[in-house]
């Protein structure tokens, strides 16, 4: 495990009582999530002004101005950060996407890595965003390996009849929010059995979403199910088919703490300025990145929405040029494959 972490860098504000005992917080993220990484960050602060958060990003690639951003960050919230480097080519083996890159499994190096020196940590994808004080004690998960939140009940239950779990339909969990009892999580060996399910040859057949299923059928028995205020899923997609783009307060409520915001757009994406992803734009606001640094559409699964939410927004001229960009891109890609 240890050879597959190639630098480690920390970051501590001037202000940091280093005998503080800290709330632990991983990120596992590739280059093109880390602005969403550092939003998340700077959302957990804001909403938690009294809590010293260690923050553990894995990361594929480390650039300076990501680090400058956050040193900024450390000194102006009084928060540590360690960052771990990691060679990723033999994660880029196992079973992966174009929308799920090989990034998904950094986690599971994480929890092993860390079980060494801390006894619990919170895991949390890039794409969640706090809104509110977590208020989540270690107590949850003193008895278990994982404190998770169901998953919603359309994938809960495709996701049983798929892996022929029945229990699923209750218990399958989405794995972007995870608080891990990380001792437990190496007693039981998980990232190697993890692993073993990831590398038998019809594993991207077997699982749609390959570290989530498989922690799903590794975990169900060592598991504590937690609120859905700490991963409250909610896709941007939804704002397409709402003329009000109000109807998001069903999922997003004012007890809400972690908004997981699934699917292929982002509330980091130039098309997907919403008042859903408002808790996104506030943490913007307090952090060193701006507007300026919202992302445009790269891939093609991104171009594909792209265009229709400008259309939905009324920005009918640049709707159009976006949907002409995608339709070539699509008809490029058919006579490729020819």
């Amino acid at each position: 495990m240890d050879n597959l972490i190639i630098n480690k860098l920390q970051l501590i504000g001037s202000k940091v009582d280093l005998l503080s005992e800290g709330f632990n917080i991983i990120y596992g993220s590739d280059e093109n999530y880390q602005f969403g990484v550092g939003v998340s960050v700077v959302s957990l602060l804001v909403n938690n002004p009294s809590t010293f958060f260690r923050f553990h990003l894995f990361l594929d690639v480390v650039k300076p101005d990501f680090l400058d951003k956050l040193s900024k960050i450390s000194e102006q919230f009084s928060a540590e950060f360690n960052i771990y480097q990691l060679d990723n080519t033999l994660l880029k083996t196992l079973p992966a996407s174009e929308v799920w890159s090989s990034a998904m499994y950094f986690r599971l190096i994480a929890f092993e890595y860390l079980s060494n020196d801390y006894d619990y940590a919170l895991y949390l994808d890039a794409d969640v965003v706090c809104q509110n004080a977590l208020n989540l004690s270690t107590d949850v998960v003193k008895d278990v390996i994982a404190g998770v939140i169901a998953d919603d009940i359309g994938v809960r239950g495709k996701s049983g009849m798929r892996l022929g779990v029945q229990g699923f339909n209750e218990t399958y969990f989405n794995s972007g929010v995870m608080f891990v009892n990380l001792k437990e999580w190496h007693n039981h060996h998980i990232t190697e059995k993890c692993f073993e399910l990831l590398s038998v040859p019809n594993a991207k057949e077997l699982y749609k979403y390959p570290d989530q299923d498989v922690l799903n059928l590794i975990l169900r028995e060592h598991l504590v199910l937690l609120a859905q205020r700490f991963n409250a899923i909610y896709t941007l997609k939804n704002e397409l088919s709402d003329s009000t783009h109000q109807k998001y307060k069903s999922v997003i409520t004012s007890d809400t703490a972690l908004i997981h915001y699934t699917g292929v757009t982002k509330p980091w994406h130039t098309w997907s300025k919403y008042p859903s992803a408002k808790p996104f734009y506030d943490a913007l606001a307090s952090s060193p990145w701006t507007e300026n640094d919202l992302k445009p559409a790269i891939k093609f699964a991104e171009k594909k929405k792209e265009y229709k939410h400008l259309l939905k927004q009324g920005a009918f001229f640049a709707g159009c040029i976006s949907g002409i960009k995608y339709l070539f891109q699509k008809v490029r890609g058919k006579k490729d494959n020819l």
